[in-house]
């Protein structure tokens, strides 16, 4: 095991993984979970983990929560 399980707020609210690499292959793995509907405390844990990662990134123009959120294009467009 190279990270231990927990929660990483810095993906996506709730998303908890386990990291691993393969004794004979080497090959570095990641188990995780991210779940259909986040509780209120995970979101608001992910909102301050990118606030705190903006402000280490002041050449960002938008908030990394408003990018991660973003539209996606409609279908009805494509032709």
């Amino acid at each position: 095991m190279t990270d231990p399980p927990r929660e990483y707020p810095t993906y996506t609210p709730g998303y908890y993984a386990v990291f691993f690499d393969d004794p004979i292959t080497g090959i570095h793995f990641e188990l995780s979970h991210t779940p259909m509907l986040p509780s209120i405390s995970s979101y608001c844990v992910w909102i301050r983990t990118l606030k705190d990662i903006w402000r280490r990134h002041p050449e960002w123009k938008a908030p990394p929560w408003k990018e991660a959120m973003r539209k996606l294009p409609s279908r009805h467009g494509q032709g």
